[in-house]
């Protein structure tokens, strides 16, 4: 008679503890009493597994282990876990896993007509939906004459005409040449006018995209780039000579020169050549104190001289020249008590009623440049 109990009331079995089994070898299938110890003494004969699943031992009491998984069977392949921040990622030849710092792999097609070789910066032309990718050719800095750029990553690899490749957006680019751009470890490697890198900030009206920077500075292939390849094709122009950054109409600061009658130079001086219109300025005539005899210079152009003699005749001699533009005006006061006389020099004509003599201390006269050697006092 079996044994019926429920746990867990009795507590855990025993090895002397019976129970009911049926006899398949009997054809009428009786049932037979054992125990748990006639159980156990059968033992098993020999237990086996398949990789990467491994028995030890074989018999008796055995232990499964699970080795290393490849990736035929839905694993890694590997035996160490990688860094942190890494991630599992396909080789570069295609065969197998392994960890690497996170890099933004893309693939494009070269829709050039030449082999775009490794850690040549790309500009995207369109897309190829045959192949799911973008489609790129290298990018030049030039401005306005071949319109590629901006730059959207270095090359990976080369890159055969109307082959499939990949690029790097942002990460490490290795086994690469970067002792032939003139520049350090730590410092920036732009897009080069003409295309391919440089290590000098382009000049002019060439766009400016810095690209990446040197890690390693090598030559035969041995340097490392980090690439950050972010498009910057709406990045702040060099300011050419003269001119200052306006926004345009949609808000990209373009390098632009200051025209009409304001002009400013490349130290920062601005100049007001003339004025149309009825306007109202704000301002003064810059003074300069007149003791003796002497010569109306371009420097004394806007000033006002104030003529200081006590006795005597102070004589202002006004020779005309280029360098007075038309409109140019020269204030002259007769602050001390001498006389003060202004005389025309070479082919000048300087005509009106406060000329050649200021009458009375405290009179002054105003000189215009109306033309050529043609000049009025009033």
């Amino acid at each position: 008679m079996a044994i019926n109990y429920t746990y867990p009331s009795k507590g855990s079995p025993t090895t002397a503890d019976d129970f009911l089994i049926i006899d398949n070898a009997d054809a009428n299938k009786p049932t037979k009493r054992v125990n748990i110890a006639n159980v156990i003494s059968l033992g098993v004969s020999n237990v086996t597994g398949t990789a990467p699943i491994s028995a030890s031992p074989t018999t008796g009491n055995v232990v499964l282990s699970l080795g290393t998984v490849p990736t035929t069977k839905g694993g890694t392949g590997l035996t160490v876990l990688g860094s942190a921040h890494q991630a599992l990622a396909v080789n570069d030849s295609g065969t197998a896993l392994e960890y690497r710092d996170i890099t933004i792999i893309e693939t494009v097609k070269n829709v050039s007509v030449s082999t775009i070789t490794k850690g040549t910066p790309v500009h995207a032309t369109g897309w190829s939906e045959s192949d799911g990718a973008a489609e790129v050719e290298p990018a030049d800095a030039t401005n306005g004459v071949t319109d590629l750029m901006p730059c959207i990553g270095l090359a990976e690899e080369d890159i055969p005409s109307g082959e499939v490749g990949t690029i790097i957006v942002v990460g490490v680019l290795e086994s690469i040449t970067t002792n032939t751009y003139g520049v350090e470890v730590g410092d920036v490697l732009y897009v080069a006018p003409g295309g391919g890198l440089t290590g000098t900030r382009p000049t002019g009206t060439d766009i400016i995209q810095p690209v990446a920077v040197i890690l390693k500075k090598a030559g035969g292939g041995g340097g490392v780039l980090q690439v950050a390849s972010v498009s910057q094709g709406a990045s702040i122009p060099n300011v050419q000579n003269g001119e200052i950054i306006v926004g345009d109409a949609s808000n990209i600061g373009q390098s632009v020169a200051m025209s009409g009658e304001v002009s400013i130079s490349n130290t920062g001086v601005t100049a007001i050549t003339g004025i149309d219109g009825n306007v109202s300025i704000q301002g003064y005539r810059p003074i300069t104190e007149v003791t003796v005899s002497g010569s109306i210079t371009t420097d004394d152009k806007g000033k006002t001289l104030v003529v200081t003699n006590a006795t005597g005749t102070v004589d202002i001699l006004l020779t005309d020249s280029g360098g007075f533009e038309v409109g140019t005006e020269i204030q002259v006061i007769r602050k001390g008590a001498g006389n003060v006389q202004i005389s025309p020099g070479g082919s000048t004509a300087i005509n009106g009623s406060l000329f050649p003599l200021l009458p009375a201390q405290y009179d002054s006269v105003t000189l215009k440049k109306y033309a050529t050697n043609d000049w009025l006092a009033f």
